[in-house]
Parts: C-alpha cells; sequence; structure tokens
C-alpha cells in the first residue's frame, strides 16, 4: 500500500506551524542528548556550573556542538528527517494547486537551500514565539543569550565540523 499523498496547507498560517513542529521536533532531539552528555541539573543550565557539568564540559571534543557527546537516538533522528520530508511534500502539494507559500517563495527569491531555510525558521521562530528565546539560552548554557547566534544555528543545522566551517561563509559579506 503506498502512502497517502500529502495534503496541500490550506494558508502561510499552517505552513508556519507545520514547519515550527517541525523544529520542535529537531530541538527535542538535540535537548535529549543535551542532557545526556552534560548532565548535571536541567534547572540550572545557563546559571550555574556544577562539578559534574564542569568536567563534562572539559570532556566534550573542542569544535563539536554540544550535543555530540550524547547518545543518539536514532528514531528521534529519523523522525526528524521523515517530518522534514513531510513538510516538503505538503509545500510541494500546495504550489501544486497554485497557491505560492511566503516561506517557500522567499526560498525561491533568494536561492536558500535547506539549511538557509532552517535558519531563517529558527530566526522567525525566536521571534514569534518566547519559547524558542528560553530554548536558545538553554542550548547557549547562557540564559542571557535569548536569540539564536550563527555558532546555535551552525550546530543545529548544518553537521560535522566540515560542513560547518562551509555553510559559516553564508553568514559573511559574499553569502
Amino acid at each position: 500500500m503506498s502512502p497517502a499523498p500529502a495534503q496541500p496547507f490550506a494558508d502561510d498560517a499552517a505552513h508556519l506551524r507545520a514547519a515550527l513542529e517541525w523544529l520542535d521536533t529537531l530541538l527535542r532531539a538535540r535537548v535529549a542528548r543535551v542532557r545526556a552528555a552534560l548532565g548535571g541539573d536541567p534547572w540550572l543550565r545557563g546559571l550555574h556550573l556544577d562539578d559534574d557539568t564542569i568536567d563534562a564540559t572539559l570532556g566534550h571534543p573542542p569544535l563539536a556542538p554540544i550535543w555530540s557527546t550524547g547518545p543518539v537516538d536514532v528514531a528521534a533522528e529519523q523522525h526528524v528527517e521523515r517530518d522534514r520530508g513531510l513538510l516538503a511534500a505538503r509545500v510541494t502539494a500546495t504550489e501544486a494547486r497554485g497557491r505560492p507559500l511566503r516561506l517557500a517563495t522567499l526560498a525561491r527569491r533568494f536561492d536558500l537551500d535547506v539549511f538557509d531555510q532552517a535558519v531563517v525558521l529558527l530566526a522567525i521562530a525566536a521571534e514569534l514565539d518566547p519559547r524558542y528565546r528560553r530554548l536558545c539560552g538553554w542550548l547557549h548554557d547562557d540564559v542571557g543569550r535569548a536569540r539564536p547566534s550563527v555558532g546555535l544555528a551552525l550546530d543545529l543545522f548544518a553537521g560535522p565540523l566540515a560542513a560547518r566551517l562551509a555553510h559559516r561563509a553564508r553568514f559573511g559579506p559574499r553569502g
């Protein structure tokens, strides 16, 4: 039995909600890995470093995302990729019906790849919903850094070090 065809989005708001749901899925997977990698009291993350957290931090490889030493939940990572594919299929289905979507139009006009689109989504999310600002502060390990940074975007969306370094150029004057 073949999967059901992707349902088009009713409007831009439905598309944005679905894109933010994908971002939530990705963030849940990363938060779980940070918790496993660093330990310590999650309530004090960004405010206090206990001895266990300091030891975990020093045992962390340089230039790697903070969650890189946490165990990979294969099912969670597959869920992230599956949801990304479903989102793309729904965008295609919507536009096939002659309904352009603002985020998709932006991506085409500025030749944004999947990485660029994820960065734009993270920036929009932090502006529209305070949950994302709190999560950015937590992932930065600094509650005062409540906006996404270039480093956080690279860690979340770019993959291994070589890819992060290559994608960093996207933030430069010729990016």
